[in-house]
């Protein structure tokens, strides 16, 4: 609210084009920032006209002076949950590295395999988008069940994401590593929805994760079918 006599206030975002301002409260609509907590807005009014219906204070012209102070928490929180999905492809790549250059290259495989140099930037920048995905829906408030349940959804499918490098490059097992990356990408299809219901911004992010892990199913089991 703004306090037409003498005005300080905190709120997210002033809207500049309003007309006039009475003696009582007058409410403004806002919209949160994810990195910016309440702004402190300063009415300064160079003239002041009485109006003769008793109504109130007509200000004009006036100023509006605006100061903003960052959102740690926010930052934080976005920081956090790209640092975890990185962390989950971490935990993956360990497995990983030591098994493409060796059991992988032996492997026979379709004429659509990508190069091998193509995986860690695919996975990099996917992961990235999964933790800002992550992020817009956390930001929304855990006290939300509808928050709540994507985030359980999200970090189950970020288990079965790590799980599927190790059974697939660390057990070297072609079959286990096809069923748990089906499994994966209903898991993922799943936290998509619950995000929706959420931010549909944080379930766009999503897409190309879906997108590329359909396309590893495929991969999947031709490598399976292939060396079977």
């Amino acid at each position: 609210m703004v306090v037409a006599r003498g005005i300080s206030m905190h709120m997210h975002e002033f809207i500049p084009d309003l007309p006039f301002l009475k003696r009582d409260l007058i409410e403004l609509p806002v919209r949160k920032s994810h990195f910016c907590t309440d702004s402190e807005i300063e009415i300064v009014t160079e003239k002041s006209l009485k109006t003769g219906n008793g109504s109130g204070d007509v200000l004009t012209p006036w100023k509006v002076k605006q100061t903003g102070r960052p959102n740690i928490t926010g930052i934080v929180q976005l920081v956090a949950s790209v640092v975890v999905c990185q962390l989950a492809g971490f935990i993956g790549s360990i497995f990983t590295m030591e098994s493409i250059p060796t059991w992988y290259a032996s492997l026979n495989k379709p004429f659509f395999n990508p190069p091998n140099w193509l995986f860690a930037p695919v996975w990099t920048m996917l992961y990235t988008l999964m933790g800002v995905s992550l992020f817009l829906v956390w930001h929304k408030g855990l006290s939300d069940r509808r928050v709540r349940l994507a985030v359980s959804v999200f970090i189950a499918q970020l288990i079965l994401n790590a799980l599927w490098s190790i059974i697939f490059f660390g057990m070297r097992s072609l079959i286990g590593g096809l069923v748990t990356i089906g499994i994966l990408w209903i898991a993922i299809l799943i936290t998509t929805i619950a995000f929706l219901k959420v931010s549909r911004i944080a379930a766009v992010l999503l897409i190309p994760y879906i997108l590329w892990t359909g396309f590893a199913i495929v991969l999947n089991f031709a490598i399976f079918t292939l060396n079977s």
